[in-house]
C-alpha cells in the first residue's frame, strides 16, 4: 500500500532551502523512486489558521521504503538543512484502504 510524506511548512530562509536543501534532497530520493505529487508555494487555507506557506507532498510505494528514505544516512545528513530553513511539520501517512472502513451503524 502506497504512503505518502506530508510536509508542511513556512519558509524562513528560502535561500538555504532552494541552493543547500533541495538539490541535495533530489539526490537523497532516486534511490527510492517516489513521485514528486505536490510543491507548492501558494497554498490557500481553508479551514483553520496556520502561516505554513509551502506544501511538499512524495508518494512511497510504501511505509517501509518512505522510512528507509527519511531515515537514510544520506537524508539524515541533510535534514537540519531543512529544519534550519523552515518551520513547520512532516506527517507520514497510508493510502486509503476502503476495505479498513467499518459499515456505519443503520
Amino acid at each position: 500500500m502506497a504512503a505518502y510524506f506530508i510536509f508542511s511548512h513556512k519558509v524562513i530562509d528560502a535561500e538555504k532551502l532552494n541552493n543547500e536543501y533541495l538539490p541535495l534532497s533530489v539526490e537523497t530520493l532516486k534511490a527510492y523512486e517516489p513521485e514528486i505529487l505536490v510543491v507548492d508555494q501558494n497554498i490557500e487555507f481553508v479551514e483553520g489558521k496556520n502561516d505554513d506557506t509551502r506544501t511538499v507532498v512524495l508518494k512511497f510505494k510504501d511505509r517501509e521504503q518512505a522510512n528507509a528514505w527519511y531515515h537514510s544516512e544520506a537524508y539524515q545528513g541533510i535534514v537540519h538543512l531543512r529544519h534550519e530553513a523552515t518551520q513547520g511539520r512532516a506527517v507520514l501517512c497510508d493510502e486509503f484502504d476502503p476495505s479498513s472502513v467499518a459499515p456505519l451503524p443503520a
